[in-house]
């Protein structure tokens, strides 16, 4: 990956929720998460890696891909919450230098799980809101869909904050949240901060997520790093 041009990257670790911007075409955006910890009931589960690959597509598309590898205690090593996913760009807005909120929409698969009863097919999609005011940017996700183990119907949210101190640092918050049909709501918040180093052309972040209800882990830690790399002219 080195040899290839490298292009912008959105930096959009560490975020569960996402905004309402998508790669330009022939351009794959590289999240990886190289360390995070996560804390459930006195036990401590370290993640490596947690890794998400977007392509441009069309310019109005991006087509996504996530997963993570959990070394439980427990149960060993797992692969944890594989998914596919679409992001169709519905209006162009201030994340594509224009007036007003940038609107997208996201729906894919969230594939088998090797943890828990988490063996079938689920689906999810959700619509995304932009805006920008002044030094404070926030996205809005809103949606729902169907989990993996049951089929049982679930609805999502997530707000993200962002405070830009400077073109290369930035305050980030979030409040996120699910609840499946006939359970308790689970809500988390994140505090942390996303950095751009102009000489590597990358994004690092630094998260901490508190659960705040239902079955969400105590405490999570995470960092990573992100950077986008072009195949070919966006003109093609």
């Amino acid at each position: 990956m080195l040899i290839l041009p490298d292009s912008h990257a959105w930096g959009y670790r560490p975020f569960e929720s996402t905004n309402a911007a998508v790669e330009e075409p022939n351009e794959l955006e590289v999240q990886i998460g190289y360390f995070a910890l996560k804390r459930i009931e006195g036990k401590t589960t370290p993640f490596i890696p947690q890794v998400e690959l977007d392509y441009g597509i069309l310019g109005r598309f991006e087509a996504e891909g996530e997963f993570e590898v959990e070394e439980s205690p427990d149960e060993g090593i797992q692969l944890d919450d594989p998914e596919i996913e679409i992001k169709a760009l519905l209006r162009d807005g201030v994340l594509q230098k224009k007036n007003g909120p940038s609107i997208a929409v996201e729906a894919g698969f969230l594939l088998p799980s090797t943890e828990g009863d988490e063996k079938d097919l689920g689906v999810k999609g959700f619509g995304i809101l932009s805006e920008r005011f002044s030094f404070f940017t926030c996205h809005i996700n809103l949606g729902g869909g169907l989990n993996r183990d049951d089929r049982n119907p679930f609805a999502l949210w997530g707000v993200i904050g962002e405070i830009a101190v400077n073109p290369t640092f930035r305050f980030v918050g979030e409040f996120n949240g699910e609840h499946p049909d006939g359970e308790s709501y689970d809500n988390t918040g994140l505090l942390g901060f996303i950095w751009y180093s102009k000489q590597l052309k990358s994004f690092f972040d630094l998260g901490v997520r508190k659960g705040i209800s239902g079955d969400e882990a105590d405490w999570e830690l995470t960092t990573g790093v992100t950077f986008s790399l072009s195949f070919g002219s966006s003109d093609d």
